[in-house]
């Protein structure tokens, strides 16, 4: 489980994970480091932690679940210009286990 929330007048990104989701920024001036909390939701999981990251027009976040290999590289997806549902697409039918459900979300930032 994850959440995460973009505060687009502060241009801040919040992310807050338990379990097995990955979280992924591009974009960020500064170091990419969010605590990702590993666990079983209901099932003694520990308590979610909140990062606070940089947000810009150029920021790109996906997150998926264990059913996508995470040892997926940025320079291995289409180029920058596609929108997050192609880079969804691309990281399905790429990395996706054949023996596990998946789930991608991904955002791009606003030009606000």
């Amino acid at each position: 489980m994850a959440l995460a929330w973009i505060d687009f007048e502060k241009r801040r990104l919040t992310l807050a994970s338990i379990g097995n989701i990955q979280l992924r920024l591009r974009g960020d001036p500064d170091p990419f480091r969010p605590l990702l909390r590993r666990g079983i939701v209901g099932a003694c999981a520990p308590p979610a932690v909140p990062t606070e990251h940089a947000w810009t027009a150029e920021s790109l976040l996906v997150m998926h679940t264990d059913g996508v290999d995470p040892h997926w590289q940025w320079d291995e997806l289409a180029p920058g210009g596609n929108s997050p549902n192609t880079i969804a697409r691309q990281l399905l039918l790429d990395y996706g286990r054949s023996d596990d459900d998946a789930t991608v979300i991904g955002t791009r930032g606003s030009s606000r």
